[in-house]
Order: structure tokens, then C-alpha cells, then sequence
């Protein structure tokens, strides 16, 4: 009741989604020691609540099946893992497997049909496009953002990631999972935004040279294949289907 009431008052104040981390689910636990899933029935109200309300639930859960993996200088997760070794999960028994999570992840949108969820990160099924085709078919209220994880969509067959693309077309955001943290590198300065944006402007740029662009491209130093999407397409993962799914276009709450 009271994280209820709690989460009113944040959208009376203008918030217009929740979002869940995958510290559910693998980081923490219940009093007994077992690992919190995001479909325990403790969340089931909270569930409700926002089905009820019409409030999006953004889902970052489980991570790239790569933290379930040997480490591996291939992947595009090497980086990240390599240097948070807190979130890489092979070899270490007791935690949840990718699929039990991504299960947890489904068993909430059956419990709660009603519930808009966007699945963070391409849903954590980044490397299964089929996978994350069965969903969006399975779940009328599902749908992806694909944030920090266009560089995984430049490793799958071009022709098959457009057609993905203009099939689901309503159901796609795009994200780029960049945030500025000062706090972390001292006192902010001119030159540290600066460089923050001009990042963030290159990662911009470098992901729609992918998605509207032809022929081949590089995307992070490797030749790949863009995808040459419709304006329509464009207009939708970019801009529309954000504005719908989060009702940014609807009047401020009074």
C-alpha cells in the first residue's frame, strides 16, 4: 500500500513509467537466501496498480547471456565484463539462469495481460531474434527498446534484423543507455559536459548511419551491413512509438 500510494504520487508529479532492474533477480535475495525473481507475488499489486493506471513498467531484467558465458574477446560484452566482474555470472553457482529470469519476465506479462512492459536492452534477448519475435507475437502489451544494444543487431544477418524491423515496427524504441555521471569523476566542469555530448552525438550519429543508411558501413571499427529502414519505420522506432507507449503526448497530470 504505501509503495502504492508512493508511486501515485510520483505520477501525479509527472513520472510516467516504472522501471525494474536486474538487481531483481540477480542480486537480491529473499530472507530464506534464495534470489528475488521479478514475477514473485510480493510485485503482483504493484503489477495491478500500473496495469490499472495505464503506467508502462521499462524492464531491465536478467543481462546478455554473456554473463553466463566464459569470458570471451569476441563479444560485444567483453568490455563490460571484463571490467565489472560483479555482473558476470559464469562460474559462480547458485544464481539464476538467463532463461529462468527471461521466464519470470514472460510469467508477468501472463499474469498481468494488461500491463504495458518495455523490455530493456532488446528484452536480454539480444542474441535471439526469434526469440524476441515469439514474444511480441505472444504479448500484445510487450515491447522492446534497444538501448546499448545496436551493436549486438550489427552481428545478426542484415536482411533478417530489417525485416524484424518492419514487422514490429510499432513495437521498437530506440535508447542508447548513456548517461552523464560527474559525481563519479569528480567536480563537473564545461569540458567534461562537452565531452559527454559530443559522445553521446557519436554514438548517435554512428547508430543511424545503421538504421537509415545503405550499403556497407564501419560501426565500431568492423564493416557491416546498414539496414536502410523507410522513413516511416525511422519515425516510429525513433520518436512515435516512445510518445504512445509513455503517453508523453497526453495532457500533464493535474
Amino acid at each position: 500500500g504505501e509503495v502504492i500510494a508512493w508511486l501515485d504520487r510520483t505520477f501525479k508529479n509527472g513520472a510516467v513509467a516504472v522501471k525494474i532492474w536486474k538487481e531483481i533477480g540477480i542480486e537480491l535475495r529473499r530472507p530464506d537466501g534464495t534470489f528475488l525473481l521479478p514475477d514473485d507475488p510480493i510485485f503482483d499489486p504493484i503489477y495491478a496498480h500500473l496495469a490499472r493506471r495505464g503506467k508502462p513498467l521499462h524492464a531491465h531484467l536478467a543481462e546478455p547471456i554473456d554473463a553466463w558465458l566464459p569470458l570471451d574477446r569476441k563479444s560485444v560484452h567483453y568490455g563490460y565484463y571484463s571490467s565489472n566482474p560483479e555482473w558476470h555470472l559464469y562460474g559462480k553457482p547458485g544464481y539464476p539462469s538467463h532463461a529462468a529470469i527471461i521466464a519470470a519476465r514472460d510469467h508477468i506479462l501472463e499474469k498481468h495481460p494488461q500491463l504495458i512492459v518495455i523490455g530493456a536492452h532488446l528484452g536480454s534477448l539480444e542474441h535471439d531474434l526469434d526469440g524476441i519475435a515469439q514474444r511480441l507475437d505472444r504479448y500484445p502489451n510487450f515491447n522492446i527498446e534497444c538501448a546499448a544494444r545496436t551493436r549486438n543487431l550489427t552481428r545478426h544477418p542484415p536482411e533478417k534484423v530489417r525485416a524484424f524491423f518492419l514487422k514490429y515496427q510499432d513495437r521498437i524504441m530506440y535508447g542508447v543507455d548513456m548517461s552523464w555521471k560527474p559525481y563519479l569523476g569528480g567536480q563537473p566542469t564545461a569540458a567534461l559536459r562537452q565531452a559527454y555530448v559530443r559522445r553521446l552525438e557519436e554514438r548517435y550519429r554512428s547508430d543511424y548511419t545503421f538504421y537509415a543508411g545503405s550499403g556497407e558501413i564501419k560501426y565500431d571499427g568492423r564493416a557491416v551491413q546498414a539496414l536502410g529502414l523507410p522513413r516511416r519505420v525511422l519515425e516510429n522506432f525513433y520518436s512515435g512509438n516512445t510518445r504512445r507507449v509513455f503517453k508523453l503526448d497526453a495532457p500533464a497530470p493535474r
